[in-house]
């Protein structure tokens, strides 16, 4: 199987810090508008950015670039999402079925309303524009397929994504309402009848043994609540982390080596 993981960094949003564990087997890229950065393994595919970042960033995580649709499967992942033990069985697990998608439970495990409530009350999005979404996915009887999904870590098949087409409505919709696209999704995901792989585990969430969150970078206006003491503990904290699960995922398969060798 070939497969490629990406990520896309805009602007001077995230640390480029790059994976504890890459596999071997994948090819991985950064789309970014900063063509000095350099991450490990990663190839370095230079972008021109857009008026509005933050949906061009959404537009790329959505609509696979076309340089990658010669892979069976492609992953996207967040930029603040680091790799700290390999992912390659659950890769392999979702390449020898035929299902389109592979994504994580919601960190939070919201339902609709909930996850609408938290765009509003962190200010996420617009409540006229939620509303307007939802009374547009009412109006077509369109249903929301559960559970709500945490689109930070996405396996797709490319032969299936270019036959369904549903990339384009996705962003589409993203585009045209909320801008959110754990709103939208769902919808687009009963609409095309999307064959899933539910992973019980999100990224965000401490508790999985694959990945670690590095926080974003401080910005004083958006985290005005937030002093710069707090944010440089919260980020030694999630930064060893990151460490420590790469030490016990090391630990485990050498001592499964060493067991296996020795029977």
């Amino acid at each position: 199987m070939k497969v490629a993981v990406y990520r896309v960094l805009i602007g001077s949003y995230d640390y480029a810090i790059s994976d504890l564990f890459l596999d071997k087997n994948f090819d991985f890229y950064l789309f970014t508008d900063n063509p000095k950065l350099k991450i490990k393994k990663h190839k370095i595919i230079e972008i021109d950015r857009e008026a509005n970042a933050s949906l061009q960033n959404r537009r790329l995580k959505i609509l696979i670039p076309e340089i990658l649709h010669n892979y069976d499967v492609v992953i996207y992942i967040d930029m603040n999402i680091k790799i700290c033990s390999s992912i390659y069985d659950i890769v392999r697990k979702f390449f020898l079925t035929n299902l389109d998608i592979a994504f994580c439970k919601h960190p939070y495990g919201h339902n609709l309303v909930e996850e609408v409530d938290s765009c509003i009350r962190n200010k996420q999005a617009k409540k006229e524009r939620l509303n307007a979404e939802l009374i547009y996915y009412e109006k077509s009887n369109l249903k929301a397929r559960l559970p709500l999904s945490d689109n930070s870590f996405i396996i797709r098949r490319i032969s299936n994504y270019q036959n369904k087409q549903y990339g384009e409505e996705w962003f589409s919709n993203v585009k045209k309402y909320s801008g959110r696209d754990q709103i939208s999704f769902p919808f687009i995901r009963y609409k095309y009848d999307l064959k899933e792989m539910f992973l019980n585990f999100s990224p965000r969430n401490h508790n999985n043994k694959y990945f670690s969150v590095i926080p974003h970078k401080f910005s004083s206006i958006k985290n005005r609540k937030i002093t710069f003491l707090k944010y440089l503990i919260s980020f030694f904290i999630r930064y060893s982390l990151m460490y420590l699960k790469f030490i016990i995922f090391l630990s485990l398969n050498f001592f499964n080596k060493d067991f296996n060798h020795s029977k």
